[in-house]
């Protein structure tokens, strides 16, 4: 456990920092799980905060460690540390320079948002022969976006000529590739990006690319010429899956060395396709009835995946909840559920009880009058007397009983009644013929009902 002195002594490295220099290359090396020796230090680190390391909140800024310095040589080297994105979305980089000043930054990298500590590394290279060189590690995410730093840590180069060969061995140096990250990405789509540096070489790059480390993928290579500085290049690629992983890397090669130069690997995940709620027609619900709700579901994580029916009722100013329990979607994305009754038009949506949360687009459930009618004949011969009620009560709404004729498609007005006490209708027809009645309930377009028909019944003819 470290002493009082020293966790003093690097909280104020932390606070003097000085901000981020100017871009320079750089690279990230592929992720790997922490070693016991760095996890013991973030287990330190969770006893002096008194946080436990399983309990750090979802959401929370990242934090870093700055590593030891791997592969240096006269001109080049790995710098080495330790990301937690504590579940959200972090990228990161190194800062790097003779002096504690920096003055130089690797790319940015996309870091994940796990909820674990990984190590990380990135290889920079166009450094001095036997120089110190210091460095640090930086995070950031939308909860700090002007990033956490990590403690200075230095490294010295070797002396020239200490990989063996002389000066002529030194004299042809292999490209040096640097892998950035994936910007922009779509839901097919992805510009893959990194930085190249020919070192006067004549020098091609390509991209390895797959849903592994694997790879099993590559662009065609493209020429970059023999320049001597870093050169940021990119290349997009095309026919990807939704909401899948893909890792990739550059690679550089020149007739000038034997053996590629390769940057290390990155990742990124493409978009989603957004959840879509598709009914069979404009749905209407019965007032106050119960009924079922069936139709299909499509989008990312549609299909085979439990989805609760939400409901905001008019005027759809309040907020979402839970209409009905959730049910699993078939393969294609089906669903039915069976839903109360309602008594107001409610905006739905299926939304998935898991984490990360999930909606549909939100459709309007219209909720229509429901009218009953019966028919009676009366004394007088080729007459009948159809009565009814209307929900919900609506005093002095219109009601139109229409006859339909067999074999024809648009019906007749007989007459027009209004709702009157106990939400009740009557009205006197003739029917000298055979046919149908029904009646339709015109209702004010206040938004929270629409109107209704009732069912049809069959004329008496007396």
């Amino acid at each position: 456990m470290e002493t009082r002195q020293a966790s003093n002594s690097r909280r104020v490295a932390i606070a003097t920092a000085l901000v981020v220099g100017a871009a320079s290359i750089g690279s990230v090396a592929a992720q790997s799980p922490l070693g016991t020796g760095e996890f013991a230090a973030s287990a330190a680190k969770a006893a002096e905060t008194g946080i436990p390391m399983s309990r750090t909140p979802t959401g929370a800024p990242p934090t870093v460690q700055s590593g030891t310095a791997q592969e240096v040589t006269e001109t080049a080297a790995t710098l080495v540390g330790t990301v937690n994105p504590h579940h959200a979305d972090t990228h990161y980089y190194f800062q790097y320079g003779a002096t504690p000043a920096y003055g130089s930054v690797s790319a940015e990298f996309d870091a994940g948002a796990g909820g674990g500590p990984v190590r990380v590394a990135g290889a920079v290279s166009g450094l001095q022969p036997y120089t110190v060189y210091h460095f640090r590690i930086v995070a950031t995410n939308s909860l700090n976006p002007t990033g956490v730093m990590g403690e200075d840590s230095k490294l010295t180069t070797k002396a020239s000529g200490s990989r063996g060969g002389g000066a002529a061995a030194s004299s042809i140096r292999p490209p040096t590739a640097s892998t950035g990250g994936a910007r922009p990405v779509s839901l097919s789509t992805a510009t893959l990006n990194a930085t190249v540096n020919p070192h006067g070489n004549a020098t091609s790059y390509y991209f390895q690319y797959g849903p592994t480390d694997a790879y099993g993928s590559q662009t065609s290579a493209v020429s970059l010429g023999d320049g001597t500085s870093p050169e940021r290049v990119s290349q997009t690629v095309f026919g990807l899956q939704p909401n899948t992983r893909y890792h990739f890397r550059v690679v550089a090669t020149s007739p000038a060395v034997s053996t590629p130069s390769y940057g290390p690997d990155s990742s990124f995940i493409t978009g989603r396709i957004r959840l879509r709620a598709e009914f069979p027609s404009n749905p209407v619900a019965p007032y106050g009835r119960p009924f079922t709700l069936t139709g299909t579901l499509t989008g990312t994580g549609s299909a085979g995946q439990p989805y609760a029916l939400d409901g905001n009722p008019f005027p759809f100013s309040g907020t979402f909840s839970q209409l009905v329990a959730p049910v699993v979607t078939t393969s294609a994305g089906g669903f039915s559920f069976r839903v109360p009754g309602l008594t107001h038009a409610t905006l739905i949506r299926l939304a998935s009880p898991t984490e990360p949360s999930s909606y549909s687009n939100a459709v309007t459930l219209q909720v229509a009058a429901v009218v009953t009618l019966r028919a009676k004949l009366t004394r007088k011969p080729g007459f009948e007397l159809l009565s009814g009620v209307v929900e919900p009560t609506e005093s002095g709404a219109p009601v139109s009983v229409q006859w339909l004729r067999p074999g024809t498609a648009t019906p007749v007005t007989l007459a027009v009644a209004r709702v009157g006490r106990g939400s009740h209708f009557t009205a006197v027809v003739a029917a000298k013929r055979s046919g149908h009645f029904s009646a339709i309930v015109r209702l004010p377009n206040n938004g929270a009902q629409v109107s209704g028909v009732s069912p049809q019944i069959r004329a008496r003819v007396g």
